[in-house]
């Protein structure tokens, strides 16, 4: 799992994948901004400089699942 360009998305391979694959979310839309990721259990787990939570299993890379959503003003407070 990587971190890659302008919009920090996120992208995979597994052994023997001859390229990249763009990580998306289920309806399609690219995960960007990420600021960090640990694997655990098989999983990727990443943070996003919007306050997203994501999990993606590495078995179904394409079904990336939002797990929670700072609330915009927990955020805007944090970053103060």
């Amino acid at each position: 799992m990587a971190i890659y360009g302008y919009k920090r998305k996120l992208a995979f391979a597994k052994a023997g994948d001859d390229t990249w694959n763009t990580v998306e979310t289920t309806n399609g839309v690219p995960c960007q901004y990420c600021d960090d990721l640990i694997c655990y259990d098989n999983k990727f787990y990443g943070l996003t400089s919007l306050g997203e939570v994501i999990a993606c299993d590495v078995e179904d890379p394409q079904q990336v699942k939002l797990i929670s959503i700072v609330p915009k003003e927990l955020t805007l407070a944090m970053r103060s």
